[in-house]
């Protein structure tokens, strides 16, 4: 019996013709066309043998070769931008087929206390279906950062589904956690998106360079001192917004003093019922996932 898998997101979502094609360089066009055929074969296959595994690959190659096809152009068009989001979609989509059609599904014999041989392929289905997961999860999180949340949130919600329901069906194992938590590349083996990596990478030490001669800058503030001149310390549940207004906001003479405000965040939920200070917890919460944050300069 051929292997059964999840459903494929509708193709309405996932389809080429969402995109705006005549504002896409020639180029980006004609692999997303050959990136999509090669996607809608491998949908249609269900059988692991030489032909199947030809498919799949050219699967791989046709889709990330439509994302590649972006990278030149990501800055400065929004609709390649678009189409970057699409072509990671179709990539994760691809990862998350792939171990079904090569693994199947365990039977019975082969389900964790059977016989030593059906555990190990029980257990090689399940590491697949997680680093397949883990895979998907980050292009579905490229796609979103990229393209837009608003803009392609809907597209990917299947996907994220998909991926989580393997999750579920793959708990990380003690001895696999640590390499759970570990990220990996983005794209396996392509040296645009290495370089594209490493140049993100120099991008955000830099940031975080100029984030640190900022702090250091403001350190008198930052240790609550101002020319020498201790500065006055209040809770925060001592005033209220008219207070703080009128006192340290109004502009008079002379000036309104700085004033440090204590407690400020003490109830928020990353201080208490969901601890950014506790590792495990965001490990759990999202240890192979892509984040975006705002870059905040001199504020």
């Amino acid at each position: 019996m051929p292997p059964k898998r999840p459903r494929s997101p509708p193709p309405s979502s996932l389809a080429l013709e969402r995109l705006p094609i005549k504002d896409l360089p020639a180029s980006i066009a004609r692999a997303l066309k050959e990136g999509q055929n090669s996607l809608l074969e491998l949908r249609q296959t269900r059988s692991a043998d030489a032909h199947g595994n030809a498919i799949l690959l050219a699967a791989k190659q046709g889709v990330d070769a439509a994302r590649e096809s972006t990278f030149p152009f990501l800055d400065d068009s929004a609709a390649a931008r678009d189409a970057y989001a699409l072509s990671s979609l179709w990539w994760a989509e691809v990862c998350l087929i792939e171990p079904q059609l090569l693994h199947g599904e365990p039977t019975s014999a082969e389900a964790p206390g059977g016989n030593a041989s059906g555990a190990a392929v029980c257990f090689a289905l399940r590491e697949a279906q997680r680093g397949a997961a883990a895979a998907a999860l980050r292009a579905c999180d490229l796609a979103l950062l990229r393209g837009g949340v608003d803009e392609w949130a809907g597209a990917a919600a299947p996907l994220m589904k998909w991926a989580a329901d393997l999750q579920a069906r793959a708990p990380v194992s003690p001895s696999s956690a640590h390499s759970a938590s570990t990220p990996a590349p983005v794209v396996s083996g392509s040296t645009t998106a290495n370089s594209a990596l490493a140049a993100a990478v120099d991008a955000a030490a830099t940031a975080e360079a100029e984030q640190r001669r900022w702090e250091t800058s403001c350190r008198q503030y930052v240790r609550g001192r101002r020319g020498g001149r201790s500065l006055p310390r209040l809770s925060a549940s001592s005033l209220s917004p008219s207070d703080f207004q009128s006192r340290y906001l109004t502009p008079s003479k002379p000036p309104p003093e700085p004033v440090v405000l204590a407690g400020l965040a003490a109830d928020w939920p990353a201080l208490t019922t969901r601890p950014w200070s506790d590792f495990e917890y965001l490990r759990r919460l999202g240890g192979s996932r892509l984040v975006s944050h705002p870059q905040c300069h001199g504020a």
